[in-house]
């Protein structure tokens, strides 16, 4: 399990007087901004802790596996990212083992070379830093923002920068977006004092900066039990589930049972009305936030392969659907799709609609045929001619239907469908697999998969995760560079093999239990 810590401290005051912030009605105080040091160097320490704490159990024989991992966000009332204590503090936390990201929100006015060389120079790890910067337009010039966005792109420093949706301001905020690195996520939060539903036309052009602005108005619903990967701590070490819940669940220097989260605890809010709030639902809009979405960074990897039947095109359609279509499509945006299919080629394409323009290429037919379009690939993996006639010959003996997928004279895939009743296949049984391939004397050294009434038969070292490792060779890849999308038991490999995997309404509990990420559906 990962857990999504958030920090505020006693901070309350910023360099910036925004006219609708209440915390530019703050003045700077000293012993304020002393007591702030002090909290923040209590919660270092206590982190700090917990690592020397798991050390100790996997010294001990405990089983590591057991371990939460973590990122920690610091979500100030007022400017953090201008103290030097910040900084040195977030040093320390990206050192440790347990936790995979640290970072905070900031209105980016901080001198970003001299800061991110104290970072450094107290060692910290600069590929766990994760920024969230908001553009606060009546404070600075968009320019002026956007050269402070590309002093961190230099710096190889990984953010996202929003803003609030003023309808007043669409012009300026869609000409940023185009002046924005592409590969930026640019958020528009909810204008809380509109006074007043967004038209359609609002709603449209917001969407078009930020495609996940319809998030924004919709109304998230606490879910019972909600919130538990979410622990926000406040300066003196009180626990809430969120930062807008008011329920104290204990406090972090506590006993440690009072420390200790509850189980199976009640929000205080009926809603989640904001971003870091709705974010710790892990709803499944935010697929590609994870698995720490609270720093509102999507991450697409350079690659998705899909499962085409059962994940992308469900149990009775014969096309994909609108919807998901167009999810696809907004994806190519960003990174490669590619299938990973026991479907050949041609009926995979059929199958993808309007959608298979969009592929690369991809596995099929279980890897005995494998296509890179833009490298001109089209490799093959032939089946033995005279293995063909023979499997040919049993299927007619026992009344079989036998399909055989060539390229031009090459057999790659051969697939025996058990025959109908009233209508309905026979399904054939995964426990009579054994006897079943002793009856039909199917030949050794070929993979042959059961999937529902049919057969699949491609040559020995096929299998989707051999095709998709032999593409991500062509192309240069590591396993973390890629996400697999499946849902059935000839997924089971490939979703437990990269570390981003979604099983899509699986029926099978294997394949939900070795996925990253379990969706009900992609609709």
């Amino acid at each position: 399990m990962r857990t999504q810590w958030y920090y505020r401290g006693s901070l309350n005051f910023c360099n910036y007087s925004c006219s609708y912030c209440p915390f530019a009605k703050k003045q700077y105080s000293a012993s304020c901004l002393a007591r702030d040091q002090a909290e923040w160097e209590r919660f270092v320490s206590f982190m700090e802790k917990r690592q020397q704490e798991n050390n100790s159990n996997s010294f001990h024989g405990m089983d590591e596996q057991k371990e939460e991992l973590g990122a920690v966000l610091v979500v100030p009332y007022g400017e953090a990212l201008l103290h030097d204590y910040y900084w040195e503090g977030l040093a320390r936390l990206s050192r440790l083992p347990f936790l995979e990201y640290v970072g905070a929100q900031s209105n980016f006015s901080f001198p970003v070379e001299e800061k991110l060389s104290l970072f450094e120079t107290c060692h910290g790890e600069k590929r766990k830093l994760r920024l969230w910067g908001t553009f606060h337009p009546e404070m600075v010039d968009m320019d002026a923002f956007l050269t402070t966005c590309r002093q961190l792109d230099s710096c190889s420093v990984n953010y996202c920068v929003g803003a609030v949706g003023v309808p007043e301001q669409l012009d300026l905020l869609t000409s940023f977006r185009e002046k924005l690195f592409p590969n930026r996520y640019l958020f528009i939060n909810r204008m809380d004092g509109l006074n007043r539903p967004y038209s359609e036309e609002e709603i449209a052009a917001f969407t078009a900066i930020d495609p996940y602005f319809p998030l924004e108005l919709m109304k998230h619903t606490s879910g019972e039990g909600g919130c538990a990967n979410s622990c926000f701590v406040t300066g003196n070490g009180d626990v809430y589930g969120c930062t807008i819940s008011r329920q104290r669940l204990g406090n972090l220097y506590a006993a440690p049972d009072e420390g200790k989260q509850t189980q199976g605890r009640r929000c205080s809010k009926r809603r989640c009305d904001c971003y870091l709030a709705y974010n710790n639902l892990h709803e499944k809009e935010l697929l590609f936030f994870e698995p720490y979405p609270a720093f509102r960074i999507p991450d697409y990897r350079r690659a998705l392969f899909f499962d085409v039947d059962g994940t992308l095109v469900f149990d009775g359609e014969t096309t994909i659907s609108e919807d998901r279509a167009g999810w696809l499509s907004f994806l190519s945006k960003h990174t490669k799709l590619l299938a990973a299919t026991s479907l050949p080629y041609e009926i995979a394409m059929r199958k993808l609609g309007k959608a298979a323009s969009l592929f690369s290429g991809g596995v099929f037919a279980n890897g005995g045929r494998i296509v890179m379009n833009e490298k001109g690939l089209d490799v093959i993996q032939p089946m033995e001619e005279t293995v063909v006639a023979k499997l040919e010959q049993l299927a007619k003996a026992h009344q079989i239907k036998c399909y055989v997928y060539r390229k031009e004279d090459t057999c790659y895939k051969l697939t025996l469908e058990e025959h109908r009743t009233q209508g309905k296949f026979l399904q054939w049984k995964k426990e009579q697999f054994s006897s079943l391939r002793d009856k039909l004397a199917l030949p050794e050294g070929y993979k042959i998969i059961l999937e529902g009434h049919c057969l699949q038969i491609t040559a020995e070292h096929t299998g989707k995760l051999n095709g998709i490792l032999y593409l991500l060779k062509q192309l240069g890849l590591s396993k973390e560079e890629v996400g697999f999308f499946g849902n059935g038991e000839n997924d089971l490999e490939a979703v437990s093999y990269f570390p981003f995997s979604v099983a899509v309404e699986s029926r099978s509990e294997e394949v939900r239990r070795a996925a990253a990420i379990v969706l009900d559906n992609l609709s």
